[in-house]
């Protein structure tokens, strides 16, 4: 079974969506986005869509905003995933907060944490890379110095706090 969807405006619970963001007071960023969910061994290919979540063995997203990415293989171009986890990860031109896969690549990109066993980049900035093995340019806000003082701080600070609250 394959399950491919390139359009804006493709209807969903009797709804069109032209994959513009939400605006306006007291509406909620991901209210009226779509949830994808398909069986295994069928690929899900998306353009300009806000997804709330995505599930398939293989899925292409471009130009999308994502929450959730789950997939054998995924690609992104430029789009942007809060969580994204497969075991062939690929981002180009686009932002993960949580990137995660056996093998990611990312080019052009940015992402908060990057995990994987290989990591091959190309011109990409993240907080924070966990990975075996890492290939290219990635510009980090914390090398290992940085993070220890950084976790030594936060510990020392929250300590003198707890005795400051005790009194």
């Amino acid at each position: 079974m394959e399950k491919v969807v390139k359009r804006p405006g493709a209807e969903h619970a009797g709804r069109g969506h032209d994959g513009r963001g939400h605006e306006g007071p007291g509406t909620e960023p991901w209210e009226g986005a779509f949830q994808f969910s398909d069986p295994s061994g069928s690929q899900l290919e998306l353009r300009e869509f806000t997804v709330r979540s995505l599930e398939a063995s293989q899925v292409t997203v471009e130009r999308c905003a994502v929450g959730r990415v789950r997939g054998s293989t995924v690609e992104l171009e430029q789009s942007a995933g809060v969580g994204v986890l497969g075991r062939d990860v690929t981002l180009r031109q686009s932002a993960g907060g949580i990137v995660a896969g056996g093998k990611v690549t990312l080019d052009h990109g940015a992402a908060q944490w990057i995990f994987g066993g290989l990591v091959q980049a190309k011109q990409v900035f993240a907080i924070t890379v966990i990975a075996a093995r890492v290939e290219g340019q990635v510009k980090c806000l914390f090398d290992a110095r940085g993070a220890f003082a950084f976790g030594a701080g936060a510990a020392l600070m929250t300590a003198l706090l707890r005795l400051l609250l005790r009194r």
